[in-house]
């Protein structure tokens, strides 16, 4: 929703209010969390932090590594060396998509997901609503720039995630 201004076109919008209910969920959301939800929790807090670059993601030095050469062949020869690394390129990015799925959950946990997560994107919202003129602070502190190379860094990391495997697979290695 835009401001109206007879004469002028305007271009700044009103910031959201924060509503109670977002509060609740909130509150709800941190006294209900425990181990990789008080993370999400956390994650989601911080997003002003985030925002005025106060608070960084690290990028793991696999990613660094991997953005600097996603296609060096590994030194050291044999399987051991390159299943270490997609180990830790793995505890990076997460699983691969070659991972087969786990077992279909029931209707009963997807919707305890599916409310989990709307939890956590109220929580979000809530808290990138804090700061007016979000996306100027962010291009202003250097935010924006950070999360570039954050992405930057995962696409460099899945490329040489999919080089080694390739690598190993050529040299009769088993993938684990």
């Amino acid at each position: 929703m835009f401001y109206t201004c007879p004469g002028l076109r305007c271009y700044s919008r009103p910031m959201k209010p924060i509503h109670l209910l977002s509060i609740v969920a909130a509150a709800v959301v941190l006294a209900a969390c425990a181990g990789k939800d008080r993370d999400r929790a956390q994650a989601a807090l911080s997003a002003p932090l985030v925002d005025l670059n106060l608070v960084r993601n690290a990028i793991p030095d696999v990613l660094v590594a991997a953005v600097q050469a996603p296609y060096r062949v590994p030194l050291a020869a044999g399987c051991a060396p390159m299943h270490a690394e997609l180990a830790a390129l793995d505890e990076a990015l997460g699983e691969d998509v070659d991972v087969p799925a786990s077992a279909d959950p029931g209707l009963i946990e997807q919707g305890r997901v599916e409310a989990r997560n709307a939890a956590f994107g109220l929580l979000q919202s809530t808290a990138e609503d804090v700061l007016p003129y979000r996306n100027w602070l962010r291009k202003l502190s250097g935010a924006e720039r950070h999360s570039e190379a954050v992405a930057h860094a995962i696409v460099a990391g899945t490329a040489r995630r999919g080089f080694v495997k390739g690598l190993a697979i050529s040299q009769g290695c088993e993938l684990p």
